[in-house]
């Protein structure tokens, strides 16, 4: 079950309430309190949703067949689009995953309990006219149970509360981070189980800035994909992307 649409913690709903509140979507403004879809802050699913199921069979049991399952989900730099190539490095160590720690600067470290392989692959586009170029990162995050992924997408939505300023490299950052998160059923989200979305602006020693910046995540079952988009990209580049990774999970687990 979804835990954008199950009973929430009351630290928990809180943060979603603010979260939700806090940046506004395609799918629209949250309820305003008193609608009738809105409990403790967060909107409940709707009859329409999301309704893929894995099959059973073909989930991956261990590293090796989640390893093998995300490099079968993660796309190659050129369905991208036009100019896009493999960024270096271009691929993560999948035994490892990234870590916002304490100071709100991004970290590899080894897998916890829970998850299986967390691929990551790097890619970028020359930027038009002058422009800096497009970096993007695709990540695929395979976990052994619904419920750690389910942890996944918690982490998420706080992440951008509790540090909306981070440090994603060395000499790279993202500001002014706002969240927006959506359950199946939820304001006619019925691509995932769960949507997760963030935006802010970038800046590089190498490319300046502020450029947009977008991080988008979709949990299915037991699997997140997400995309990061940094600079001056067309708006649908995360969108399209997402939803092509969408398609490689349930073609690859149903």
């Amino acid at each position: 079950m979804s835990v954008l649409g199950r009973g929430l913690t009351a630290g928990l709903a809180v943060a979603l309430s603010l979260t939700l509140g806090g940046c506004s979507g395609s799918e629209g403004p949250p309820p305003a309190a008193g609608d009738d879809g809105a409990v403790n802050g967060t909107a409940s699913p709707s009859a329409d949703g999301y309704d893929f199921a894995a099959d059973p069979a073909k989930l991956p049991r261990d590293a090796a067949g989640a390893r093998a399952l995300a490099a079968v989900i993660a796309p190659d730099p050129a369905a991208l689009g036009d100019g896009f190539v493999a960024a270096t490095p271009y691929e993560s160590d999948p035994g490892t995953w990234a870590v916002l720690d304490d100071a709100c600067a991004w970290q590899r470290e080894p897998l916890p309990d829970g998850v299986l392989s967390s691929l990551s692959r790097y890619a970028e586009a020359p930027g038009a006219d002058g422009e800096p170029p497009v970096r993007v990162t695709l990540v695929v995050t395979v976990h052994a149970s619904v419920e750690s992924a389910d942890r996944e997408v918690t982490t998420t939505l706080e992440e951008a509360l509790r540090c909306p300023d981070q440090q994603l490299g060395r000499g790279e950052y993202v500001t002014g981070l706002s969240s927006f998160g959506s359950a199946a059923g939820v304001r006619g989200q019925n691509s995932a189980d769960d949507h997760v979305v963030e935006t802010g602006q970038y800046t590089s020693d190498a490319d300046g800035g502020p450029h947009p910046y977008t991080w988008a995540v979709d949990r299915i079952g037991s699997v997140i994909v997400g995309v990061s988009v940094r600079g001056p990209a067309d708006e649908a580049l995360a969108t399209d992307a997402l939803a092509g990774m969408r398609s490689r999970v349930e073609e690859a687990l149903g």
